[in-house]
C-alpha cells in the first residue's frame, strides 16, 4: 500500500474541503474538525477498497482470508467512528446553507 500517497491525498481532500467549506462562507467552530474528518474519511474509504480487492482477488487459505476480513472489520469501525462525529458538523452546516436563503446556482 501507498501509505505516503494516501497520506498527501487525505491532506488535499482536508484543505479542499476546507476552502470548499469557506468559500461558502462556512466559518463555524467544527470546520477543522469536519475537514479532518473528511480527509480521514477518504482515505478509510480508499483503505476499505484496498481491501476488499485484496479478499477478492487473494489465493491464500482459511487463515489469510480471516486476517483480511479482520483489517476490513477495522477498517469499518473506523469509517462508522467519523461518520459519527461527522453528522452533527454536517447538519449544522447545511441547516446554515439552506437556511441563508441563496441560491448561487
Amino acid at each position: 500500500m501507498d501509505t505516503k500517497g494516501a497520506l498527501k491525498r487525505e491532506l488535499q481532500v482536508h484543505r479542499l474541503a476546507g476552502t470548499k467549506l469557506a468559500e461558502l462562507g462556512l466559518k463555524e467552530r467544527d470546520l477543522g474538525e469536519v475537514t479532518a474528518g473528511l480527509g480521514d474519511l477518504y482515505g478509510a474509504f480508499d483503505e476499505g477498497k484496498r481491501l476488499i480487492e485484496q479478499f477478492v482477488g487473494r489465493n491464500g487459505g482459511r487463515q489469510a482470508a480471516a486476517d483480511i476480513l479482520v483489517d476490513l472489520r477495522v477498517e469499518l469501525m473506523h469509517i462508522q467512528s467519523h461518520i459519527r462525529s461527522l453528522k452533527r458538523p454536517l447538519e449544522g452546516f447545511i441547516d446554515s446553507l439552506y437556511g441563508d436563503g441563496e441560491d448561487a446556482e
